[in-house]
């Protein structure tokens, strides 16, 4: 755990009979610190009986649901933090917890897409597949290339039923006639054509929730011939939000929505992403 070493006038971090000391901890322990601070400019969390998502001061998400809290980290580890009591201050309220802390995960955006895309009826189940088939994927690291963990991502996933209109499209390898896609492409365009495909459905740099405060044009990881990032448009409002791509095309978000990852969130949406190259 975390101490103050008076000896040496920092903190230390032990862990396993290591003790490590630093600008390394000190940033962990901000992190850390960080991930338990969150600006409520509208009273967002006086109440926490409910459920909703909100983001911290260190940039990540976090849930609640019924007075217990959890970040992605906690999901990952199947745990939750139960609020045990409440104090309100002249700029804020204070929630006690009974134990354990709101933890970042440190799995890849790719592990948490598999987690709920490995079995044939898994929401993210044709994305996957395109994914871990792709130009782009890593398989030593398990994750896609192009991203950093601690980087804020967004990630939307069409549906099997969008995933087949892109086939039947032209915008994904697989049987035109039926939509039927094919996840493993070997001419060498069917290949560029699943990385850009996946590269356009990931904003870069910014996570957006369902809370509807973040709208307008994101870059997202794919760039046109000209080298520019091409956009993804969020509009609408709480809970009622669509994505729209550079064509004029649009998919709402629909369940499931704001899938906690590492400083990143993966929804699902209704229709695919078209970009203009």
């Amino acid at each position: 755990g975390y101490d103050l070493s008076a000896a040496a006038n920092n903190f230390t971090f032990t862990s396993n009979r290591t003790t490590s000391i630093g600008v390394r901890v000190v940033t962990q322990l901000n992190s850390l610190l960080n991930a338990h601070i969150v600006v409520t400019a509208h009273n967002e969390l006086d109440n926490l009986s409910g459920s909703g998502i909100i983001e911290t001061l260190n940039g990540d998400y976090i849930k609640w649901n019924n007075n217990t809290v959890f970040a992605a980290g906690n999901v990952d580890a199947g745990n939750s933090i139960t609020i045990t009591g409440t104090k309100t201050a002249n700029n804020g309220r204070v929630y006690y917890q009974n134990s354990g802390v709101l933890l970042n995960s440190t799995n890849t955006i790719a592990y948490q897409i598999n987690k709920y895309g490995a079995n044939v009826n898994d929401p993210f189940y044709d994305f996957n597949m395109y994914l871990r088939s792709s130009l782009i994927f890593n398989a030593t690291a398990n994750e896609i290339i192009g991203i950093n963990l601690g980087t804020p991502y967004t990630i939307f996933i069409p549906t099997k039923a969008a995933i087949m209109n892109a086939v039947r499209q032209g915008w994904l390898p697989g049987t035109p006639a039926t939509g039927v896609p094919n996840y493993k492409p070997t001419a060498a365009a069917d290949i560029l054509l699943v990385a850009h495909f996946i590269q356009a459905h990931i904003i870069n740099g910014t996570s957006v929730a369902t809370d509807g405060v973040k709208t307008g044009a994101f870059p997202t990881l794919f760039k046109n011939l000209n080298g520019d990032a091409v956009n993804l448009t969020i509009s609408g409002t709480a809970n009622n939000l669509k994505v729209t791509d550079g064509t004029g095309n649009a998919a709402n978000l629909i369940t499931p929505v704001n899938t906690l990852a590492n400083f990143a969130l993966i929804h699902q949406i209704d229709n695919f992403m078209k970009y203009n190259n």
